[in-house]
């Protein structure tokens, strides 16, 4: 798990990617190249940040689970870890804008999908997913796949 720097940390944080639930849950079944990506992130100061629907997903998930306190510890160890974006005035609006462009061109994202990829557009955030198919249609998003 990725560590919150410290207040006294008088480095400059970069805050630029924003994380996809699928990321979030290869990383606590123990994906090591993931583990290894955020930690040398962590060491050139960039701050990583999820969308709060992604919190809402995986709480949804720990408590379907058979390992429900496992799970809940890993999440509470992890939003520790780091930036918690929330639903902005201005992200709700690029999920209006987006959903109506992507349906007249029958191309539609599953809406959850949609509104995390729109909080991270809004607050100006590289989307790092494992499945673009996605996200591609989505104007203006950022995204790199680990």
């Amino acid at each position: 798990m990725i560590e919150k720097r410290s207040k006294r940390d008088i480095s400059p944080l970069i805050d630029m990617y924003c994380l996809d639930t699928n990321i979030i849950i290869d990383l606590f079944r123990g994906d090591e190249r993931l583990r290894t990506q955020l930690e040398k992130l962590k060491d050139l100061n960039v701050e990583v940040s999820m969308a709060m629907p992604s919190l809402l997903e995986l709480y949804k998930g720990a408590y379907a689970s058979s390992k429900k306190e496992q799970a809940l510890q890993l999440i509470g160890d992890f939003k520790k870890s780091v930036k918690l974006l929330p639903v902005s005035e201005q992200s709700c609006v690029l999920f209006g804008m987006d959903w109506c462009l992507l349906k007249k061109k029958g191309k539609p994202v599953p809406e959850f999908d949609l509104f995390i990829a729109s909080i991270a557009k809004a607050e100006g955030k590289i989307f790092v997913t494992r499945n673009q198919k996605h996200f591609l249609e989505i104007p203006n998003l950022k995204i790199e796949e680990w």
